[in-house]
């Protein structure tokens, strides 16, 4: 290998790397945004399908920091956060875990976070545009 395709493989490096950053600091601008209290749908919708599943979850966890419901869509604030670990339903004779449903107001956004958690990529976006 001479010294042009040497310097060359580190340009392409080089480029690659740059690119990795940009979409990474445009994915943490979607986070940062999705912190906010108030998110229109339509950029939600836009913006959504950019995050990959533990960037999601990361959403979440961090709404529920600031005692916002953990589903983006939702304005609502957390009142009460239960300590309650499982619950146990004599309905259908089953345990459910609620570590995750502390983080949202109302089971119909943990419902309707699970949907949209569950049509996220699991690979980071820039591994996805890489990919192409």
């Amino acid at each position: 290998m001479d010294e042009t395709e040497k310097t060359r493989k580190q340009m392409q490096i080089f480029a690659a790397r740059e690119k990795i950053l940009k979409i990474k600091k445009i994915v943490f601008k979607i986070i940062e945004e999705m912190l906010e209290k108030e998110i229109s749908e339509d950029w939600f919708l836009e913006n959504c399908p950019k995050l990959c599943t533990t960037e999601y979850e990361d959403v979440i966890v961090e709404r529920s920091i600031d005692r916002l419901c953990g589903y983006p869509l939702c304005s609502n604030s957390i009142k009460q956060v239960k300590k309650q670990t499982y619950h146990i339903c004599c309905l259908d004779n089953k345990v459910y875990d609620l570590t995750e449903r502390k983080y949202f107001c109302s089971n119909e956004c943990f419902k309707a976070s699970n949907i949209l958690k569950h049509q996220l990529s699991s690979l980071p976006l820039y591994m996805r545009l890489l990919q192409l």
